[in-house]
């Protein structure tokens, strides 16, 4: 059983692992939103390409990158499928977005040519509809950029890398 103190410093640990993060839709906007989702492209168990936002209007957001990595923590070989889905506020607003390629375990990181790109885009959220965070690596090449689901119709300029970075 942990004394009042430990508990205490626990709680604390617990609280600072979650500062830094905004929600998507700022506290107080009671406008329309729409929906904006980080997608993956599994490669096998132990590989994925996943595409996600990092920032709403220069704040940072939860995001399935974290999530994997959290999820991966301690574990061998799974890859859990991440599907962050958040609500945006349906304005003109300002999206970092990433793409990263990711191995379970996250160890597999420091062995393996890793594939990243990012950028902020600029785009006006329709009230309602539902987007989301698209990408493609292959040799030499990095892209990332936000889709309609619907319509398939790419809303942001592609954020390309020509050399992709490797890290």
């Amino acid at each position: 059983m942990l004394s009042r103190g430990w508990s205490v410093v626990l709680l604390a640990g617990v609280l600072s692992a979650c500062t830094g993060l905004s929600p998507a839709v700022p506290e107080g906007y009671a406008g329309p939103t729409a929906m904006l989702a980080d997608t993956q492209q599994t490669l096998g168990p132990r590989k994925a390409n996943v595409f996600y936002v990092e920032a709403v209007n220069d704040r940072k957001v939860a995001n399935s990158r974290a999530e994997v990595l959290r999820a991966n923590r301690g574990r061998t070989l799974y890859m859990p499928p991440p599907m962050k889905v958040r609500a945006v506020p349906a304005q003109s607003g300002r999206f970092t977005i990433a793409g990263q390629a990711m191995y379970a375990p996250s160890l597999m990181d420091a062995t393996q040519v890793v594939q990243a790109v990012s950028g902020t885009v600029e785009f006006v959220p329709e009230a309602g509809r539902h987007y989301a965070v698209q990408g493609e690596f292959r040799d030499g090449y990095a892209a990332v950029w936000v889709e309609d689901t619907e319509s398939h119709r790419v809303v942001t300029p592609k954020i390309e890398c020509k050399e992709a970075a490797a890290h």
